[in-house]
């Protein structure tokens, strides 16, 4: 979907939206990378990773914004306001591993046979409780089918088992991600 110059730039636009929201950074944000899929509006996820440990993670399912100021959005919220960490210090920048998820549109699924390992990231949904988990989260804890779905049932607030009840709708998407080792 993104070309590698594409991928280069919603980098280094994370990287500055990154700097600039903790550090005060006066650099000049990433010259413009004026492509069609530049000005789509995507749904996407911002990784923030010290080492092989998470820091920060944070998304939107869709957006109404252009990509790159998604990306940028994203990149300051999940240094700043995810629930499950403190606040990036400016000490830990420099330190901090970037990925990028690019979320394909999300596609109802009736059966957990519909579920690819790899390939698909899961969402749930059962009356106000959602749930979303990445694809490269069931290859990194190496999970099966059955173990996906009862996570990402978990995440939602639900019990493990709730993805078998007809009231709860499942939706599986691809991701395309962009991590900075990938420059």
């Amino acid at each position: 979907m993104l070309t590698d110059t594409e991928k280069h730039y919603l980098l280094d636009v994370a990287r500055h939206a990154l700097k600039e929201e903790i550090c005060g950074s006066g650099e000049a944000p990433p010259a413009l990378v004026a492509t069609p899929t530049m000005s789509r509006k995507y749904g996407a996820f911002v990784t923030l990773n010290e080492g092989d440990e998470l820091r920060g993670c944070l998304g939107l399912l869709e957006s109404d914004l252009p990509l790159p100021a998604t990306i940028a959005m994203m990149a300051r919220r999940s240094a700043t306001e995810d629930p499950r960490f403190p606040a990036v210090s400016p000490d830990e920048v420099d330190g901090l591993a970037i990925e990028l998820s690019i979320l394909s549109p999300f596609a109802k699924i009736a059966s957990e046979t519909d579920i690819m390992i790899g390939t698909h990231g899961l969402l749930i949904q059962r009356g106000m409780k959602r749930g979303l988990l990445l694809p490269q989260v069931a290859v990194k804890h190496h999970f099966t089918v059955t173990q996906f779905l009862e996570e990402v049932c978990m995440k939602a607030g639900l019990p493990r088992r709730a993805w078998m009840d007809p009231e709860t709708e499942l939706f599986t998407f691809t991701a395309e991600v962009i991590e900075e080792g990938d420059r």
